[in-house]
């Protein structure tokens, strides 16, 4: 399998976290839960575990029996009946995707699904027919992303620059620009790797030749990050403790020793609300939709078998 890029993981997210829209099912099949009368079958929840391990092919062997099936089965359940909830209010206010923007979506999401799991076109058709799935099953996944896109642009519509700045003054935080470091790393097995690691590029081995051929993830360049990020805590400390142009020593975490490299250093400033805007809009937007949405599900029977 080829590596996995940032661009698929996005993808597995929309599998995991976002909703699906209109699994196949009959009525007639094992009823597992209703939405405002609407059922959710057994049919939908199978074909959906088929699409997780579509995407994530390791997940198979790890959940497909005992309790870990039963708990990915819960949250699949779940995330169907917010589809219906999703996908009702769509039929409400008579909003309908766009199909050329679907189908250009989803072109999109199948040549990245081949060419960063995949690698080849073969490889994945016989994965679908292994799954017996077919393609406009997957047309669902990019569907959800429009579908809730959709919705979000409907119900924040109006949102005014007036509302952001009332936003801002009781949300001070959003003004603040936390530190960044541009980072680089290599991830080494052990200590002793790791040390003889550091001599190389201290002798002028290239950081990110060497972190293709030695790490052990292959994935080099992080970035900028902030303090703030969900990294190892021992990772992020020792990120911040370096200058531009220096590397760590050996820095131990559960998932083996990184050294890392520092390129750029950006101190944390205070920002004001036009510089901020567009995040602050951002924030502002996503707290209104969350918010419209658990409402939704607050005011729906849902009933679960």
């Amino acid at each position: 399998m080829a590596k996995r890029f940032n661009i698929i993981y996005t993808a597995i997210l929309l599998v995991m976290l976002l909703l699906l829209s209109g699994c196949a099912g009959q009525v007639t099949d094992d009823v597992v839960a209703r939405v405002n009368g609407q059922p959710v079958t057994r049919q939908d929840v199978d074909d959906f575990i088929r699409m997780v391990y579509l995407y994530m092919p390791d997940l198979e062997e790890i959940y497909s029996g005992g309790a870990n099936a039963a708990l990915l089965e819960e949250e699949i359940i779940w995330l169907l009946i917010e589809h219906k909830v999703l996908k009702q209010e769509l039929d409400r206010l008579s909003l309908k995707p766009d199909e050329g923007a679907l189908e250009d979506y989803f072109q999109q999401f199948r040549e990245e699904l081949i060419r960063y799991i995949y690698e080849t076109e073969g490889n994945y058709l016989e994965r679908l027919q292994e799954l017996e799935l077919n393609e406009t099953q997957l047309k669902l996944i990019p569907g959800s992303t429009i579908m809730r896109e959709l919705l979000f642009q409907h119900v924040t519509a109006g949102i005014t620059e007036e509302d952001a700045k009332i936003y801002a003054q009781e949300n001070p935080f959003l003004l603040e620009q936390p530190a960044s470091v541009y980072v680089y790393r290599i991830l080494l097995e052990s200590r002793q790797e790791a040390l003889e690691m550091r001599r190389l590029l201290e002798q002028g081995a290239n950081f990110m030749e060497m972190g293709k051929k030695h790490s052990l993830d292959g994935f080099v360049e992080l970035g900028y990050i902030r303090e703030t990020d969900i990294f190892d805590p021992f990772f992020i400390e020792a990120a911040f403790q370096l200058e531009p142009g220096e590397l760590s020593e050996p820095v131990e975490t559960p998932q083996g020793y990184y050294i890392i490299l520092v390129t750029e250093k950006e101190e944390a400033l205070m920002l004001d609300f036009e510089q901020a805007r567009e995040g602050i809009m951002a924030a502002m937007q996503e707290e209104y939709y969350e918010e419209y949405f658990y409402r939704l599900l607050q005011e729906s029977k849902i009933e679960t078998f």
